[in-house]
């Protein structure tokens, strides 16, 4: 929607700037009933627990930005709260949960990959129509799952040394969506593409409370 140009006024004061008009969203009952988007392709990941990057570089070269999985591993800040860095090594062994090595969530990928000029954004709390949404719009979405999208996982709790209390979940773990239909989902998982139930890929991506990257 075009930005209204501010009314001239006939007296010598500065008009305000008006303030930016947010974009509409369609509703979910407008939204097609299945959506693929193609051209996105993974490779397997380098290490262990280096998932996050292999889904961030995979992401980032479908909007045009080729980064090295290992370049971006290493440039993610090391803490022990998955909310400001990755815990532990990438070498570490699957399953386990923070002081232990586990992995890194959202917030920390999207800030590296702005850094490398990839427009992103990372939320909790997100919808099923809001990823069916971007995926409709042509926009891959990363997802942060249990395992290879495994059902019946449930968060726990967990507080970092700065005193933060958040959720973390064994086998976190990080799928590229890229299509979806009434009942199925599919997703990049390294160099793997396959097709889960709705009901199961729901299941899994609720673990970490909706945890997705989208496009800014």
């Amino acid at each position: 929607m075009p930005t209204p140009m501010p009314t001239r006024s006939a007296a010598p004061t500065a008009t305000p700037t008006p303030s930016p008009v947010p974009p509409t969203q369609a509703p979910a009952s407008e939204l097609p009933e299945e959506a693929q988007i193609d051209g996105v392709y993974g490779a397997p990941q380098a290490l262990p627990l280096s998932c996050e990057s292999r889904s961030a570089v995979d992401w980032a070269r479908f909007f045009g930005v080729n980064i090295g999985e290992m370049e971006f591993q290493n440039a993610l800040p090391v803490t022990l709260n998955p909310n400001t860095g990755f815990v532990g090594t990438p070498n570490g062994e699957r399953g386990g949960i923070p002081p232990r090595a586990y992995g890194v969530h959202a917030a920390p990928v999207a800030r590296l990959l702005r850094a490398y000029g990839v427009k992103s954004r990372s939320d909790t709390g997100l919808t099923w129509d809001d990823i069916r949404r971007e995926i409709a719009s042509g926009n891959p979405v990363i997802a942060w799952v249990v395992g290879n999208v495994w059902n019946g996982y449930r968060g726990m709790s967990y507080t970092a040394p700065d005193g933060e209390t958040l959720t973390v979940v064994p086998f976190e773990h990080t799928v590229i969506v890229t299509g979806y239909d009434a009942s199925t989902v599919t997703v990049v998982d390294n160099d793997m593409r396959y097709t889960v139930t709705l009901e199961r890929f729901l299941d899994s991506w609720s673990a970490l409370e909706n945890m997705a990257i989208r496009k800014r």
